[in-house]
């Protein structure tokens, strides 16, 4: 806290300790070097522009063309599509012009391939809802 009171230290001592005791930051890494391999697979589809990340936080890039950049959000409605299809198979991500995933630090690689799936999954509806 900005005050230094003794409660709000402790607790960010305590979160602390539970970052360095179960390894945290170093899942993070390992997970995010995973799931960031994982996702580059998805550069081939159509809509994906780019995909770049640092520890579990991954985004790629949603393009209606490739070679024009242009953000698939000028299509209205598509990333509320998306965001839905993701949503009703069990993962909620953030969808602009990017859709991005960023799990909790305690992920594991089962988890990690679940999430991909998911992404491919929401990626592959729309391609087709838009006929590409």
């Amino acid at each position: 806290s900005y005050s230094g009171h003794a409660t709000g230290a402790a607790a960010a001592l305590a979160n602390i300790d539970i970052l360095e005791r179960e390894d945290l930051v170093g899942n993070s890494e390992r997970m995010g070097k995973y799931m960031l391999h994982r996702l580059t697979a998805l550069k081939e589809k159509s809509i994906v522009g780019d995909v770049r990340g640092l520890g579990l936080m991954c985004a790629l890039d949603l393009v209606k063309d490739k070679s024009t950049k242009e953000p698939l959000t000028s299509i209205p409605g598509v990333a509320a599509k998306l965001s839905k299809r993701m949503l009703e198979n069990g993962l909620w991500a953030r969808v602009t012009q990017f859709l991005f995933v960023t799990p909790t630090l305690t992920v594991n690689r089962t988890e990690v391939d679940e999430i991909v799936d998911i992404v491919a999954d929401g990626i592959n509806y729309i391609e087709k809802e838009l006929g590409y």
